[in-house]
This record gives structure tokens, sequence and C-alpha cells, in this order.
């Protein structure tokens, strides 16, 4: 959760930054963030998208799970980017309360 008593520049961002979007008259930050990085063992990385509201307002950082699985941090990055506006737009939609 995001604390909005910290002003938006100061806080840590939760990965790469993979777009901004608008949805619900709100401006949201679109990361990737990774849970795992392909390790020695060949475990495949793991990363999830965070919507993050550019206002600050109430904290409403809201997450997908783990849902790029790939064989590398690259092909996992790639593949994240690939993703067009409207479905980043529909995944924030299916998370959001």
């Amino acid at each position: 959760m995001i604390d909005p008593a910290v002003p938006s520049d100061l806080r840590p961002m939760p990965g790469q930054h993979l777009a901004t979007i608008t949805y619900q008259n709100r401006i949201w930050d679109v990361y990737l963030e990774f849970e795992t990085k392909r390790s020695a063992s060949g475990e495949p990385c793991r990363a999830k998208l965070v919507y993050s509201p550019a206002d600050g307002e109430s904290g409403d950082a809201a997450q997908t799970a783990a849902i790029f699985v790939e064989e590398s941090y690259e092909l996992a990055v790639e593949k994240a980017q690939s993703f067009r506006r409207h479905q980043l737009e529909a995944l924030l939609r299916s998370i959001l309360p």
C-alpha cells in the first residue's frame, strides 16, 4: 500500500515502468515487478503488473498475480511490453474492487 503522506516523487518504484494509462478518471502508472528471476536451478522468471495511481490519493495501488512466466528476464519484459493499452486497462479493471 502506498502512503499518501509521502510525495509521489519520493516513493520507491515497484519495478520497471511499462506505461501510464487512464481509467475511471484517474491516471495509473503500470510497472512490471519480478517475483522471481531465473535461478541456477532453472526455475522460470515470474512477474506481475503493479498499478500505482499517479495522484497518490488513498493508496489504491493494485497488482495482478504472477501472469508472466518466462524462461528469462528479457522474455518477460518483452512480453509485458507487448501488451496494448486496452489490455492493461482490462487487467486493471479486473483487479479493482
